[in-house]
């Protein structure tokens, strides 16, 4: 980003604000970018490590809410819980792949749609492992937020004048 565009102060402030799924930061971002030859757009052309992300926020937004803390990793296509001793939610060890029938990590953003719609009304959310055998479920306690439009950045043609 640094070099892109020439400024560690944007890429720094990007990193902050890229960090947050909880803000709308989307005209925060735009606005960084006004007085350059970069344009911010918004795509639904999401890359694979976007759609994995919001399939981990799946079961960091239930760690955190059960338990106030989070104790998982990814591998290429589940992910593994480590026990929380204090949280009868997540007291024992997962490896989860799939979330109410969606795969979590390669179908992210259905992953997190049908999550999202469930904490809407407080249902509970079947976390499966890589046979869609139930391992838990789990009662969603918090409403989730929609995930926002991916930004691009995109450098705008200048205009060579003579």
């Amino acid at each position: 980003m640094s070099q892109l565009t020439g400024s560690k102060w944007v890429s720094n402030a990007f990193e902050k604000f890229s960090r947050s799924s909880e803000l709308n930061n989307h005209v925060e971002i735009a606005s960084w970018f006004k007085q350059s030859n970069m344009s911010i757009i918004y795509s639904e052309d999401y890359s694979e490590s976007v759609v994995r992300h919001w399939g981990k926020q799946v079961i960091k937004k239930l760690m955190e809410s059960h338990c106030n803390t989070i104790s998982y990793s990814n591998r290429d296509d589940y992910i593994k819980t480590y026990p929380i001793k204090s949280c009868n939610a997540f007291k024992q060890g997962m490896v989860i792949k799939f979330v109410d029938g969606v795969e979590i990590l390669r179908d992210g953003l259905n992953a997190y749609n049908s999550f999202r719609e469930k904490c809407e009304k407080a249902e509970t959310v079947l976390l499966q492992d890589m046979k869609k055998v139930a391992l838990a479920e789990v009662k969603c306690l918090d409403k989730i937020n929609e995930y926002l439009p991916y930004l691009k950045l995109q450098q705008q043609k200048l205009l060579k004048l003579n």
